[in-house]
């Protein structure tokens, strides 16, 4: 819907999810909720030519990071020696996305 009223001129609401094609800036984040726990949640970062996927899963108490780049089927988290400047900044990217999500 936002590449729609773009094209026709209009100013897309800000509770619109997504963003105009017609607009060439990349995002740095995408995020998902995923089905594996319930409720489980996820922002895949794009930054400087890396590219990780960050996971919280509230009910089984568990935090997921992948190196997307070099582990593209998620088979090693590195949580526990990912940088913390890496996680600190999923992590807060995620909690950001999510005080400003209608979530269901």
């Amino acid at each position: 819907a936002p590449t729609v009223l773009d094209q026709l001129g209009l100013v897309v609401p800000p509770h619109f999810e997504g963003r105009s094609l017609m607009q060439p800036e990349p995002r740095t984040y995408s995020f998902m909720q995923t089905s594996r726990w319930s409720p489980c949640y996820a922002a895949v970062e794009w930054r400087h030519g890396s590219l990780w996927k960050y996971m919280r899963c509230d009910a089984a108490d568990e935090e997921l990071l992948f190196d997307l780049k070099s582990d593209p089927l998620e088979r090693v988290n590195r949580i526990a020696n990912a940088g913390a400047d890496v996680v600190g900044r999923l992590r807060a990217a995620l909690d950001s996305h999510l005080a400003n999500a209608t979530l269901p």
